[in-house]
């Protein structure tokens, strides 16, 4: 799964390229609304669950893992973190896999590698000071040994995190002349699925990782929920 995160300030990963396929007709989908994006709260403290479910790709019910705000079911894709910097966050991660798996924010140099990580069934508690601004990505980190969180990563266990200024929630710099604000705002998390290796995620060659469907917030295009604009007259 190639990945990467769009949104109101940087993207921290790059995407890997796929030969886009044909899929069917989209199913119903919800609406990505105008405004700010919204998202789950981590200050003081939240749980998010490692699962696995499934997701419909391309007209294939394919598996998936992904984050959980709670012991939620699984719907292909991860809650948005919506922090502001200076906030630290409180994240309990609770593993409901069958592998280990470690929570990893790139871009943030206070985070320290984990290559512990949770056991299945059991929690891992972490805390991180959010101190710049930007939009990151959390993920499964590496795990020691036989090391399954890339192979995590590309089951889907990766997510927009959303750091905000501190002050007015929609000023960028408010120190530039004229000062950089905005009023809408949406955030892409941008990925591709093989689906051989989801089949089998644990023995699949990496290195013959096919993305035969590209995925926006988790859904194929065009079966993409519509990003509506503020009308500002």
């Amino acid at each position: 799964m190639g990945l990467a995160i769009l949104g109101p300030a940087l993207s921290v990963t790059p995407a890997e390229a796929a030969q886009p396929v044909a899929v069917p007709l989209p199913r119903a989908v919800s609406v990505s609304a105008p405004g700010l994006v919204t998202g789950i709260s981590c200050s003081p403290s939240c749980d998010l669950f490692a699962k696995a479910g499934t997701d419909t790709v391309g007209g294939h019910v394919l598996p998936v893992w992904n984050f959980t705000q709670g012991d939620t079911t699984v719907t292909g894709a991860n809650p948005v973190i919506v922090a502001t910097a200076g906030d630290t966050l409180h994240i309990t991660l609770h593993d409901a896999l069958t592998v280990p798996v470690s929570l990893s924010i790139p871009g943030l140099a206070n985070v320290a590698p984990d290559y512990a990580g949770a056991a299945p069934a059991a929690t891992k508690s972490y805390t991180v000071t959010v101190d710049r601004p930007g939009t990151y990505i959390y993920q499964a980190g590496h795990i020691g040994g036989s090391d399954p969180g890339p192979r995590e990563v590309a089951m889907g266990l990766a997510g927009a995190l959303v750091v905000r200024p501190a002050g007015t929630p929609n000023q960028v710099l408010a120190s530039s002349a004229p000062a950089s604000g905005f009023d809408d705002e949406a955030v892409l998390v941008l990925s591709d699925v093989d689906p051989l290796f989801a089949a089998a995620p644990a023995t699949y060659d990496l290195r013959s990782f096919n993305g035969a469907y590209r995925m926006i917030n988790g859904q194929v295009y065009p079966a993409t929920a519509p990003i509506l604009s503020l009308d500002i007259a």
